[in-house]
This record gives C-alpha cells, structure tokens and sequence, in this order.
C-alpha cells in the first residue's frame, strides 16, 4: 500500500489524553482568523475501545452489509496498518496507537488558493519520544525499501531551523521530540517549526473561550472542532440559502434559526463527549441577539419561561435528543420567512386540507402541539412474540409536547386510530387503552401469525 496513505491513516486513528508540556506545539499556536477548520482530538483510543463502539459492533457484525464491507480494499489497509504498528512497536495494536498518540492530535486546514490544494498541517503527540522514534524508525525503513524497489514515493532529506525535515512524495514530516509535525505543504510545515522555535510572527489570533468547549465537570471533548463560517459565507450557493425570506420552505423548517446563525456567526464549535457508553455532542454558535432574523423568533428558546426539555434516559438507551421549536410562532411569521409566492401557495394547501372532511390544515396541528420535542432510541428488552428475532430494531419513542390535549386527541388520535383498525384489521390482536399516571395509552400487538409471517 501506499506509504504516504500508510502514514496518514495512522494519524487519523490516533490519540488518547493530552498532556501539555512546554516547547511543544498547541491548538492555539496552529489557530489562525483564516483557517478552514482545527481539530482537536484527545482521545481516539477511547472512541475505538469503549462500551458503545463493542455494544455496536455486537449488533451490526454478522450484517450481511457489514460482512461485504470488511472485504473491501479500504478496510484491507487499516489492518495493514495495525499490523504495521504491531511489527514496529512490539505489542498490540491499540497498545501502539495509544502509545503514539498520548499526547493528542491536533489537525488544521488552511483554505486553499487555486489551484492548489488545501494546506493541511497535523501534529500527533507520543507518550514519550523514544516510542514515537522507534516507530518512525521501521516508517523510514518501509520507505527506503519501497524506494529501492521502485514501488515508492520520492524521498528526501533536508533541514529546516534546527529540524530535520523528511520529504515524502508531496508532503513533509519532522520530528520534535515527542511530537511528529506533518504537512502537505512546505510552507505549512515551516510555520509550525517557526512557531515551535518561538521565531513566528506575534499570535494575532486567540480561540475565544466561548469556542472551547468542556463537560459539567470542566472535562474538554474527546473530539473538538472549530470551524470558520466567515468561508462557508463566501461560497455562493451557501450565501444563497442563507438569505431571507427565502425561497424553499424546506431547509427554513428543519434549519432556519441555524442558518439565521450562520448567517452571522464567525466561528462554531462540535465537541464530542464520550464518558463510558455514553456519547454527547454538543454545539455552539456563539453569537448574540443582535442582528437575529425576527421571523426565526419561535425556532429557539428565547423567553425566560422557555427551555428544551430534559433528555429521556431510559435502561439501555442508545440515542437522547431533546429540543425546543415553537412551530406555532414560525407560522405566524410565514410572510417574513418565505417570498409571498411560496407563502400564497403554503396558505392555498392550508385552506385546501382545511375544506376536506377532516376540517383541519397545518395552521390547526402547528397551533395544537406544542414547542417541546424529544426522541429516544433503546435496546429492546422484551420478547413480545414467540417467534425468535435473530436482528431486533431499537425501541422508539417520539415525544411531542401539546398545547390543545383535547384537539389533539379528538381530532388527530381519534381518527387515526380507526384507520389503523380498519388497515390492519386481522393483523392486530389485544388492542386496548391504559391509563398510566396522568396519560392515557393505546396499546396493541400484532398476532403472532402476522409477526410471522413471510413479508414476501
């Protein structure tokens, strides 16, 4: 395989926790007003080796789908690259990994300037420099023996400052103590070394605090990224879609108070939380009120009485989300968020679903429910039929909140039930309701012939 794929792919699958030791290159000294995006990762290892990634890999292992995929040439070169790690370290492979990335990794973009690529700098931190020495070490070997037989990239060595600088192919590597500075560029990788040897020009640029994103306990992300929207903005077609009012209601119902940030953010942050089987991600856009879009009012929690509501955390949950959109306000401000002729025609389907026998449209059903959503997934604990389910689909429950029960319940449930007897028919066997506490549920199982049943 490619030796330069081989190196780079053991970037990506590397890291653990970060130690900060002086003279050694950080997020900050990398950041610049206009790079593309900076990643920060601390802890790959525990992403790869942790409760979650078994408990998936449980499930999805014996998929046909999977089992296709493990035979595929890109999968071939991770586990040359294990082995690889194996043989030049003298242990497991997430042993090796761990070893050579202790320190974290740390990964930025620079946009390009056509036509040239992106200029893309990474910089992977070992446990210690003799690991990550010993390592590059068999590297350079493998690279001297592909070389020789002619099956290799170009190499070449030089010296930059006090570093020396190795040049494979197109891209450049030194090593500085314990950490390993790679580029695709010369230019990229002489500003880091410039920066390690305290010879840069003066830090212009400082991540605001509010980009640096931790956990309740001040913990910081296994994976942390900053990305710069001020270029997102730049491209015409994302400028496009960002202006009001706009002219595809789509992307306004799914992302418009995200757009209207987009529109006027400079930088967001994602950081990926990882505690044991638990996974949260979180997002921040840090920017104020100023300049908001006034149609987008109902997208976010904007009063003091206003909140999403909690996640729902049940036994063996795999996925929470909770989240907060007053669809009821987003109706009302439909003339400041679509151009009149998409709101002539949204009005038109309105008034047409409110003329058929139902008696209701989308303007009713936005002003029932109410600006609270939650979702949960779980592992399903119950055997409901007798016959065996060798794969078995998550438990599901989509929570909406209501502001008319009674509306809700009369004139959506109330029909929706009778359709479901009339589709299902025989198919359904103890069909009832319940009251549970202050609810009332409708319950019901497929008969076991149904469950059964071949569904061609």
């Amino acid at each position: 395989m490619s030796i330069q794929r081989l190196i780079l792919t053991i970037i990506l699958l590397c890291g653990s926790s970060r130690w900060l030791v002086a003279g050694e290159l950080t997020a900050r000294d990398l950041a610049t007003p206009e790079m593309a995006v900076l990643i920060e990762v601390a802890r790959p290892v525990q992403l790869i080796d942790n409760p979650l990634s078994r408990d998936v890999w449980g499930l999805v292992h014996d998929a046909p789908g999977i089992n296709e995929a493990l035979t595929t040439p890109e999968i071939d070169k991770f586990r040359h690259v294990a082995k690889f790690i194996e043989k030049s370290l003298g242990g497991d492979w997430q042993t090796g990994i761990s070893r050579l990335t202790a320190g974290g990794i740390i990964v930025v973009v620079q946009p390009p300037k056509p036509p040239a690529e992106p200029d893309v700098t990474v910089v992977v931190t070992a446990a210690d420099e003799q690991s990550l020495r010993q390592f590059m070490d068999a590297v350079q070997a493998e690279i001297r023996r592909a070389s020789g037989a002619g099956k290799g990239p170009e190499a070449e060595l030089a010296s930059y400052r006090s570093f020396a600088v190795h040049r494979v192919g197109n891209g450049s590597y030194t090593i500085a103590g314990r950490q390993l500075v790679v580029s695709n560029t010369k230019a990229g990788l002489e500003s880091a070394l410039d920066r390690l040897a305290g010879a840069g020009a003066p830090r212009q640029f400082e991540l605001p605090p509010s980009l640096r994103l931790v956990d309740q306990a001040g913990n910081a992300p296994a994976i942390l990224a900053t990305v710069n929207l001020k270029l997102l903005r730049q491209d015409p077609k994302t400028s496009e879609a960002l202006k009001f009012p706009a002219n595809d209601p789509i992307p306004v119902f799914l992302l418009g108070g995200y757009l209207d940030l987009l529109r006027r953010a400079d930088y967001a942050a994602l950081g990926l939380f990882v505690d044991g089987p638990s996974h949260e991600l979180k997002i921040r856009v840090p920017v104020g009120t100023d300049g908001a879009y006034a149609g987008l009012r109902g997208y976010f929690a904007s009063e003091p009485n206003e909140s999403a509501p909690p996640l729902l955390k049940p036994p063996g949950a795999i996925y929470s989300a909770g989240w907060f959109r007053d669809y009821k306000k987003l109706w009302d401000a439909r003339r400041d968020l679509f151009n009149a002729d998409l709101v002539q025609q949204i009005e038109m389907a309105d008034a047409k679903a409110r003329s058929q026998p139902t008696g209701f449209g989308i303007s009713d059903v936005l002003q029932w429910i109410g600006p609270q959503f939650r979702i949960v997934a779980a592992r399903q604990r119950e055997q409901v039929y007798t016959k065996k389910v060798d794969e078995r689909l998550p438990a599901l429950a989509f929570v909406i909140g209501v502001r008319d029960e009674v509306a809700v319940r009369d004139r959506i449930l109330a029909p929706v039930d009778g359709l479901l007897l009339v589709a299902l028919n025989k198919n359904i066997e103890d069909y009832k309701k319940v009251e549970y506490r202050d609810a009332r549920i409708t319950t019901f199982r497929f008969s076991d012939a149904a469950a059964g049943a071949d569904p061609n």
